[in-house]
């Protein structure tokens, strides 16, 4: 009777040593997740805060201030009224910023990858020589130690 009490207690203490590994495993995953969707999210805020400045000056007006008072003093009053009044609207300024840094990533990834590409196979197929290389110049500071005044009056 008590080596069947014992056994039960034994059986349960290890159901639930199991129970709290999968439950632990079940948080770290959903920690997991949750820690990806607030680098999503600050990555959203961080790229938004980025082009609000470009995205402000479409909507706000085109030509500047200092260009429409030029045009003003020159005596082209009707000119320079009409030209304030150029900007973009919301709807078609944001496609045209996120458009233009789509473009800047695109063209950057692939100027990376086009100067990256010939450099790594380079590395590859020198990999050998360096090696050697690096062989041989383990050989010559260990003779060249050997062959040291310090080394020579610490052997004294």
């Amino acid at each position: 009777m008590e080596s069947n009490s014992r056994l039960l207690r034994i059986a349960l203490i290890l159901g639930i040593i199991v129970l709290l590994i999968v439950i632990f495993e079940r948080l770290w995953a959903f920690g997991q997740f949750i820690s990806s969707v607030v680098s999503m999210l600050a990555g959203a805020w961080f790229l938004a805060f980025i082009v609000k400045g470009p995205i402000d000056y479409l909507t706000r007006g085109i030509v500047p201030a200092r260009a429409t008072r030029w045009i003003e003093a020159r005596g082209h009053a009707a000119l320079a009224e009409r030209l304030q009044l150029v900007r973009l609207p919301l709807g078609l300024a944001v496609p045209l910023v996120y458009g233009v840094v789509l473009f800047l990533a695109a063209g950057a990834a692939t100027i990376a990858t086009v100067t990256l590409i010939p450099q790594a196979t380079d590395l590859i197929r020198r990999l050998p020589e360096f090696i050697a290389l690096s062989r041989h110049s383990a050989a010559v500071i260990r003779v060249q130690g050997e062959r040291s005044p310090v080394r020579r009056a610490a052997a004294w």
